[in-house]
């Protein structure tokens, strides 16, 4: 998708998918070593009841669904910021998740050649519960900038 292609209210629904206990223990051990993300027995024992995704691996495991679909691929420049993310509720080993990116704003930059996207991003279990929510601020070419990717 180039900038042309981006308008307003454009909802994406990505297909679902769930995060297992061990890929959650892996990346806890890793980057977020907290009892609650890497011991079960211990996690019983914790407010969440049981093992819980770190709230950067729930983030990096949406954000990686978005990027692996290809549809922003063409006219992405770079990402350059976010204004929120929020974690509402414990994502839990194995459980579906169903996430939707809407385009929530557009402004145009350096005479049409580019331009800034904001898009939203909900993570919700099956049930429609809100997990995660965060807003991501892309550089977006038009189809006619001259970009050079891998720069």
């Amino acid at each position: 998708m180039y900038l042309e292609d981006y308008v307003e209210g454009l909802t994406f629904q990505l297909d679902p998918f769930a995060l297992t206990e061990k890929e959650i223990i892996d990346y806890a051990r890793a980057y977020d070593d907290r009892p609650f993300h890497t011991d079960p027995e211990a996690a019983k024992d914790s407010r969440f009841g049981g093992i819980i995704a770190s709230g950067l691996h729930s983030f990096s495991a949406t954000w990686g669904r978005w990027v692996a679909t290809g549809l922003d691929g063409g006219g992405v420049v770079a990402g350059i910021g976010m204004d929120h993310l929020r974690w509402v509720n414990p994502i839990y080993p194995n459980v579906d998740l169903y996430t939707s990116v809407v385009v929530e704003k557009i402004e145009i930059k350096s005479g049409g050649d580019y331009g800034v996207v904001h898009v939203n991003a909900f993570t919700r279990d099956e049930a429609g519960t809100l997990l995660l929510e965060h807003d991501a601020i892309i550089l977006v070419a038009s189809r006619h900038a001259k970009v050079k990717k891998g720069n």
